[in-house]
């Protein structure tokens, strides 16, 4: 059974006083929703004010300034910080035009498994893969744009594997990323180098250049780069503040200008505070008010009954403490650690109805969600017995967080593709073969020199990954989101 020591308690007030914010309290805030979630007539507003936004040429604005401070801006501390306050320039922009506009986010981990079948790349959103020579996109959001930046043409996309897109991250392991990151620049590297870099890759066109803001899928994109950071700040109140660099490096500090900007990284560490007048709408309890709410939440319940469809009762519990450690922790797993959406798979629920028609094994449901299952169950276990063996091959494709200092590699063609040769791909096999989690995509070479990515460090976290997937191939796991 977990316990919460008192000395935690104090140590978390302690904690709160001094991270207490010195800037203005918003008067009021808007809620950025995943764009699923928006109604027809939310999402028909919104872009309303999107194509507004393009006749007057902001994306082309947006995307000059980001080519401007490309540079100083990837595999740099000042990664996510910046981009927030990018974001919501453009979400104040979108605000002129409409007093009610807030920025949608995309979380592209519900859609890893194959990214192209999403919704959100369809007619209804944002349009699908471009055609033709100059792969322009014909249909959906910007289907008639033309974007003046850098130079006159239409939007352009390109997938990564034809009319397919590679697997990008999942659910499952972006809750491994908040989990295992111990300081801000452990959780801003994993965020760069893993769901944030795949999407872009596997989107292509204009995605995969410094006027990548010319797509809207950018800010969709970052939005919710920026809603995970927010709930990694939200696990314990000193991660509000938290602002470093690797040791060995250049030191940081929250009094440093953000650049294009004449304000402060502090100014934009709190949501809530300052200019920063937004929060995100999280998957919590499903409504069920309405025929539509009340068939979603039948489908998440029927997941919840299935114990290998959950992470603490469905994997090994060395796995739960080597890629997990918040849920295998003495103390309550805090809510914030743990981003794993409802929007569950049509397959994944056919799975669960087999499986629970099957047999009379099932698991305790917590209204409806899937976080607060995983909560309740994870305090009820005891992972006092965990022996983590320091020797286990396994072990060694982890890394220590990125604290290390940073390796000294000149980022040639030829030593980059020495190191991106060095991956090893193995998924492990089960009964059915897809329930796999896949692997998520390696990112290019073309996109790791584009944005200055340490070669040596990437391929630690890509392996990190692969082993990953492995483990939970291996323990049986079967993903609410294949």
């Amino acid at each position: 059974m977990k316990l919460v020591k008192s000395v935690f308690l104090l140590a978390i007030a302690l904690a709160k006083i001094s991270n207490a914010s010195t800037l203005p309290k918003c008067k009021s805030v808007v809620t950025r929703r995943e764009i699923r979630h928006l109604s027809d007539s939310q999402w028909q507003s919104t872009r309303q004010t999107l194509n507004t936004m393009q006749n007057q040429g902001w994306f082309s604005w947006f995307a000059a300034m980001h080519v401007a401070h490309f540079r100083t801006i990837h595999e740099s501390p000042t990664f996510l910080p910046w981009h927030r306050r990018f974001i919501r320039e453009f979400e104040l922009v979108g605000q002129y035009y409409q007093p009610d506009f807030s920025l949608p986010y995309w979380d592209s981990s519900i859609d890893y498994k194959d990214p192209v079948s999403s919704i959100v790349l369809t007619d209804k959103y944002l349009g699908s893969n471009g055609s033709g020579d100059d792969s322009c996109v014909s249909n959906g959001l910007p289907r008639k744009w033309m974007i003046d930046y850098p130079r006159k043409h239409c939007l352009r996309r390109k997938y990564n594997l034809g009319n397919k897109i590679k697997p990008w991250f999942s659910p499952e392991s972006i809750t491994s990323d908040i989990q295992m990151s111990k300081t801000f620049i452990d959780i801003s590297t994993r965020i760069e180098y893993g769901f944030h870099a795949v999407v872009h890759n596997g989107i292509g066109g204009d995605m995969i250049s410094g006027s990548s803001p010319n797509d809207f899928a950018f800010f969709l994109h970052h939005c919710n780069v920026d809603r995970v950071w927010w709930k990694w700040q939200n696990i314990k109140p000193e991660n509000v503040k938290m602002y470093n660099y690797r040791p060995n490096q250049k030191a940081v500090s929250l009094s440093d200008t953000i650049a294009g900007y004449d304000e402060k990284i502090s100014d934009v560490m709190e949501l809530g505070y300052g200019l920063v007048c937004y929060t995100y709408s999280e998957n919590g309890k499903i409504s069920r008010r309405d025929e539509k709410g009340i068939k979603e939440a039948k489908k998440v319940e029927a997941v919840l009954k299935v114990p290998e469809m959950s992470l603490t009762t469905g994997l090994q519990s060395s796995t739960l403490s080597k890629f997990f450690p918040l849920i295998s922790a003495e103390e309550d797993t805090p809510k914030s650690s743990i981003d794993l959406p409802n929007d569950v798979s049509d397959r994944a629920v056919k799975y669960a109805q087999t499986r629970i028609n099957k047999t009379d094994t099932a698991t305790d449901v917590v209204a409806g969600s899937i976080g607060d299952t995983i909560i309740k169950q994870s305090n009820k276990m005891d992972f006092s017995d965990i022996v983590v063996n320091s020797n286990d091959k396994d072990n060694k494709i982890l890394i220590d967080n990125f604290s290390s200092s940073k390796i000294t590699q000149e980022k040639t063609t030829k030593n980059t593709l020495e190191v991106l040769t060095d991956a090893v791909v193995i998924a492990a096999s089960k009964d059915d073969p897809k329930n796999i989690i896949p692997l998520p995509d390696r990112i290019t070479e073309q996109f790791l020199v584009l944005n200055h990515y340490d070669p040596v460090k990437y391929m630690a976290y890509y392996n990190e990954k692969v082993g990953l997937v492995n483990a939970l191939n291996k323990d049986g796991y079967v993903s609410p989101y294949n």
